[in-house]
């Protein structure tokens, strides 16, 4: 009996986090049924080992805090189509309107480029960013990201990056 109640426990678990994506991996394997897509899914570990080899670059300051916020990314999921848009700027309005309603996705941003609209949405839970997911539409162009996290707020706002200093220049 024990390990009946368990086992429904670890299924009703699986099912309620990825229930949290629902509508945004509907949108995104919408969009894979075009041919020329680029689509990619990334494990967290595998971007938490990238991202220190491609930070090489950066100072030091910049490097420990973006390595320290790579550790809490659980999942990166990405597509980009150019040309033959299989969804039209209606659907694509309609598959935000659905993560709000859905699941309880928020707009943190969005702004507008001279043909495009870019969306910033996230999930949160108790102060905790579940899901980051950026979403841009423009004439000729769909690219979705999707970050599943376990960013804290407070994580966000205690990074010291370099270019929050008044001194930082280019």
């Amino acid at each position: 009996m024990l390990r009946h109640s368990f086992i429904f426990i670890l299924l009703f678990l699986l099912t309620a986090e990825s229930y949290g994506q629902k509508t945004v991996n509907q949108f995104i394997n919408e969009l894979k049924k075009n041919k020329t897509c680029l689509a990619v899914t990334l494990p967290g570990w595998m971007i938490n080992s990238g991202t220190r080899i491609a930070l090489k670059q950066m100072n030091e300051q910049d490097k420990s805090e973006i390595v320290a916020l790579g550790k809490k990314i659980k999942q990166l999921r990405f597509i980009m189509i150019e040309d033959d848009l299989v969804v039209s700027k209606k659907e694509f309005l309609s598959a935000i309107r659905s993560m709000q309603d859905k699941d309880q996705f928020e707009i943190y941003a969005n702004g507008r480029t001279k043909d495009g609209t870019l969306y910033v949405m996230v999930k949160e839970k108790k102060d905790t960013i579940k899901f980051l997911t950026m979403l841009y539409y423009d004439n000729d162009m769909i690219a979705v990201v999707n970050i599943k996290s376990d960013l804290k707020i407070s994580d966000l706002e205690a990074a010291n990056f370099s270019f929050n200093n008044p001194d930082f220049s280019f």
